[in-house]
């Protein structure tokens, strides 16, 4: 369903992953570009069920949908996007560094 509101050039948000930060940029930059799509799916989702046959999914939808729709959840995506986008390139910089380093010792 949510493929079905995101643009095809927009990232699907996937599971955070509490080590690797690559993947939480990953994921708040999916959320990032998808902000609109994401909510519309929310909605779709929370207007299919009824009072009656409201199920532990179509709950967490409209808790999602909830925080979306909070000022403060955009400020926040803006700004952790940023953040993670800004570490995962400095890591992948040191790492880059570190592997020529390796590699000028071991030649």
């Amino acid at each position: 369903m949510l493929q079905k509101h995101l643009p095809s050039s927009v990232p699907v948000p996937k599971q955070l992953s509490g080590t690797r930060w690559a993947r939480r940029g990953d994921a708040t930059h999916a959320l990032r570009m998808g902000y609109a799509g994401i909510r519309s799916a929310l909605e779709a989702m929370v207007k299919l069920s009824t009072q009656n046959t409201r199920t532990a999914a179509t709950s967490e939808a409209l808790g999602l949908l909830n925080e979306l729709n909070q000022l403060e959840m955009a400020l926040l995506t803006v700004v952790w996007n940023t953040v993670c986008k800004d570490f995962v390139a400095q890591v992948r910089s040191c790492r880059a560094q570190h592997w020529i380093l390796i590699m000028h010792a071991c030649s």
